[in-house]
């Protein structure tokens, strides 16, 4: 089986998210910090008249939190229902993969952030699982009714 990814940086990291679980990838906009968040959450954006929460996948990867940049992209992933925004340094575009290139990562906790590794050109590449990213963050990502 053929499967594509989306390959992006943050900071020295190359990841990956599952090109099926992409809505889009936007140039960076300003994010509204909220009065209260929680460690891994930046804040909200508006995508069209959507309120789209921003998590902030370096804090979860035990990097430093950093502002965002004008040069950095806003990725817009899915995640079931709602959607969930996080920032990458750069995005490399896509890449198709195939199964002798992917190790599935199966973990017992459901707030697992790695849902596989690619092996493209001796090079391994985490596949993030956003679900797992933000699992604790289930009542802040929430949909209103």
């Amino acid at each position: 089986m053929v499967g594509t990814a989306v390959i992006f940086q943050i900071g020295e990291k190359r990841l990956a998210l599952l090109v099926q679980h992409v809505e889009r990838v936007l140039q960076a906009v300003e994010i509204t910090a909220l009065i209260e968040r929680s460690r891994h959450m930046l804040g909200v954006i508006n995508v069209e008249g959507k309120i789209v929460p921003v998590g902030d996948m370096r804090t979860l990867l035990g990097l430093k939190s950093e502002d965002i940049r004008l040069d950095d992209f806003i990725i817009i992933g899915k995640m079931g229902e709602q959607n969930v925004a996080i920032i990458a340094n750069m995005v490399e575009g896509t890449i198709k993969y195939n199964d002798d290139q992917c190790v599935t990562v199966k973990s017992a906790n459901d707030d697992f952030c790695i849902a596989g590794i690619l092996n493209i050109e001796d090079d391994l590449i985490m596949i993030c699982d956003l679900a797992g990213c933000f699992a604790s963050e289930k009542a802040f990502l929430t949909k209103a009714d």
